[in-house]
């Protein structure tokens, strides 16, 4: 068993997600990254409980993972659950039958600790040298949105967060025939409660000033990236950190928008899992990107997991400094 060696686990509303590294002095050497869509939040907003169905995805997923862990043996493990089992009447239930079923321990984190997970999750990926920060996660059942302080000198701060009670999920069961009406009422729900955010914090000002970069981690932002780049195939390694104009995002979701459901789900990029899902997620993604119009949007694929990997590795109260790429490497 090697002491440095360190795994989290991110139990989303729609994605399982595991990582497993290895702590250097001041790195994090990335052995191992996995991920299954397992829609846990499928049915939750009808009924306010995880269902059957799901929770055996959840389970099966999670076993896969306790499987990889056993062959790596971490010393170190967190697993976090995040908003399906913070809103369903049943997730401590859940949570109790992960722990029987997987060994795995599951914590449910509230919205705060989220944000923060994904704000140092992220912070290796932000340019030191922009002063303000919007990052957002489009997620399974809920959309978070953090506004960031960065000095390169100071650690980076979470001066506000809001998080939408709507991701992919939820969205796709509320809508479930796809129109323009549909993804009209949607980009025009989200417009409206982060016009709100986005006064209370004077987040035009700053982008007027050009002092405000746009970081998306999400599963949305990075098949949008994937799909732009023109991939056979998601690869990681070509989309975290990729750098895209307005334009380019645009143009994307012009693309998908102009597929018949049937390209959608037989795409290897977007696949069946997310077949349904991609466009609720891009009528988000709209009205981000419509309402804070900065010039170039940062692509990511961390969040909640690598925060989780951080913490273990320099402690709860850490909070790393802004960095592009200056933390995690591929081992």
């Amino acid at each position: 068993m090697n002491e440095d060696l360190l795994a989290a686990i991110d139990l989303g509303s729609n994605t399982c997600r595991l990582i497993i590294g290895k702590k250097d002095i001041q790195h994090l050497d990335i052995i191992e990254v996995f991920s299954r869509n397992i829609r846990l939040g499928e049915g939750l907003a009808k009924t306010g409980k995880l269902n059957k169905l799901a929770m055996k995805r959840a389970f099966d997923v999670l076993e896969t993972c306790a499987k990889r862990l056993r062959h790596h043996a971490p010393f170190k493990l967190k697993a976090v659950a995040t908003e399906a089992c913070r809103r369903a009447q049943n997730g401590p239930d859940f949570v109790k039958q992960v722990s029987e079923k997987t060994g795995i321990h599951l914590e449910v984190v509230s919205q705060q600790e989220e944000a923060l997970l994904a704000l140092k999750g992220c912070a290796s990926i932000l340019d030191p040298l922009i002063p303000y920060a919007i990052l957002f996660d489009i997620g399974g059942a809920s959309t978070e949105i953090l506004w960031i302080e960065i000095n390169k000198d100071r650690p980076l701060k979470l001066i506000d967060y809001i998080s939408l009670p709507f991701g992919v999920v939820t969205l796709a069961e509320e809508f479930p025939y796809e129109s323009a009406k549909s993804y009209s009422l949607i980009e025009q729900r989200t417009h409206g409660l982060l016009k709100k955010f986005s006064e209370k914090n004077n987040i035009s000002h700053y982008i007027e000033q050009q002092q405000v970069q746009l970081v998306g981690s999400s599963g949305t932002a990075t098949t949008t990236a994937a799909l732009h780049l023109g991939l056979k195939r998601y690869q990681r390694e070509r989309v975290d950190g990729l750098i895209m104009s307005l334009d380019e995002i645009f143009a994307t979701i012009k693309y998908v928008q102009m597929m018949a459901s049937e390209e959608r789900m037989i795409h290897q990029c977007i696949g069946a899992d997310r077949g349904d899902l991609i466009l609720g997620g891009m009528a988000i993604l709209d009205a981000i990107c419509k309402l804070w119009p900065v010039e170039k949007i940062r692509v990511t694929d961390r969040g909640v997991r690598e925060g989780i990997l951080t913490e273990l590795a320099f402690g709860p109260t850490h909070i790393p400094l802004p960095a592009v790429n200056s933390l995690f490497r591929v081992a």
